[in-house]
């Protein structure tokens, strides 16, 4: 009799855990989907900018050297934030994984 109380205080302590882990994860979820989903809708405007940018630096615009500056700065930032939205979404992949891993029901 024991031996079950402990092991059912113990069953709780990890669903309680779980419980608590998963609300958070799940704000985190939404908070990686808002962020991916935000950047998929600038995707195209800054496809367009940059196209735009290439067409005025091959027509030779009197600020070739300053648009192709722009661009490439926007270029690598889009990219840089793409490459944080990769990290965040594999944190999330880790925030979900740790509490089973931990709890020992993986």
């Amino acid at each position: 009799m024991c031996d079950f109380k402990l092991t059912t205080h113990f069953f709780r302590g990890k669903i309680h855990v779980l419980c608590c882990i998963w609300v958070n994860t799940v704000s985190y979820i939404i908070c990686v989907q808002a962020v991916e989903a935000e950047l998929l809708s600038r995707e195209p405007v800054v496809q367009t900018l940059v196209g735009r940018a290439q067409r005025m630096i091959r027509s030779g615009h009197f600020a070739a050297t300053r648009i192709e500056a722009c661009s490439t700065e926007l270029t690598e930032k889009m990219g840089h934030l793409r490459d944080l939205a990769s990290v965040q979404r594999l944190r999330l992949l880790d925030a979900v994984e740790l509490p089973m891993v931990s709890a020992g029901w993986s």
